[in-house]
């Protein structure tokens, strides 16, 4: 029997396929070619919340997510689409290493939505791999919300095998460039000057086979480097059904920022 939360999720891919053939633009930053979705709110909205896109299976391209979950909230959206790499299923918003271009249009591109915006408060928030981007996109953004399902952390050792990713960010792989990647997250979290005021929402669970790997050594990275965060476990035991239970926690944060419940916790 087909549940109601694959039944949603097949409905909202369906839909932003339509928005994405109205809606997406791209922003030239030197060579790279970044797609976006902007939407903005009838009412003068006061929030900007950021989304990336997570990863897909083998064979499938890149595709914005969240983009349905989030209507109808009075906030302006920006959805962000990771579709580079050798298969043009994403490189993590990075790039080719040392430069990270794609990394640089990324930030550029935020940073261009917030002048023209002037917003209030500024939300970045992902899964998987849209997670990653939005702790390390995120943590450059001071005041800044993150709200995260079970980010990917040691992206080089969960994609070892994946020889075309790894070269794609390293040209040759070696066992420095592999470390240098791996530790890439953990290095911009632990010297981000703005960790007193910026706050980490953290979904995932607790019997799917990225606790030990991932969220047990990020959620350890975060407690003793000082970030004020929150978690909310969950039960599922694999992390390909994080999609089916992350866009329920996302709309309901994302709800408690617009209604100040947050900034008095």
């Amino acid at each position: 029997m087909i549940s109601g939360r694959v039944i949603r999720k097949y409905y909202d891919y369906i839909v932003t396929k339509f928005k994405v053939l109205r809606e997406q633009k791209v922003y030239k930053f030197d060579e790279i070619n970044l797609k976006y979705i902007y939407k903005t709110t009838k009412k003068q909205a006061d929030t900007l919340v950021v989304v990336f896109s997570a990863c897909t299976r083998p064979g499938l391209k890149a595709r914005y997510n969240y983009v349905k979950t989030l209507d109808g909230l009075e906030c302006n959206r920006l959805y962000i689409l990771d579709d580079f790499g050798y298969d043009h299923r994403g490189s993590y918003y990075l790039g080719h290493m040392p430069e990270f271009k794609e990394q640089e249009a990324t930030v550029s591109l935020v940073q261009k939505v917030i002048k023209e915006m002037n917003p209030k408060r500024v939300i970045f928030c992902g899964s998987c791999k849209g997670g990653y981007a939005a702790l390390n996109i995120g943590s450059r953004f001071e005041n800044a919300s993150i709200i995260i399902g079970e980010p990917t952390y040691r992206i080089a050792t969960e994609f070892k095998l994946a020889e075309g990713l790894m070269q794609y960010w390293m040209g040759t792989v070696t066992e420095e460039n592999v470390k240098y990647v791996d530790e890439y997250l953990e290095n911009q979290l632990k010297k981000n000057p703005y960790i007193s005021n910026q706050k980490i929402f953290f979904f995932y669970s607790e019997k799917d086979e990225y606790v030990k790997l991932h969220t047990n050594p990020l959620l350890q990275v975060l407690h003793e480097t000082g970030y004020r965060f929150e978690t909310e476990p969950a039960q599922f035991e694999a992390h390909a059904d994080l999609g089916l239970y992350f866009p329920d926690y996302l709309r309901k944060k994302v709800q408690q920022h617009l209604e100040n419940r947050e900034e008095t916790e």
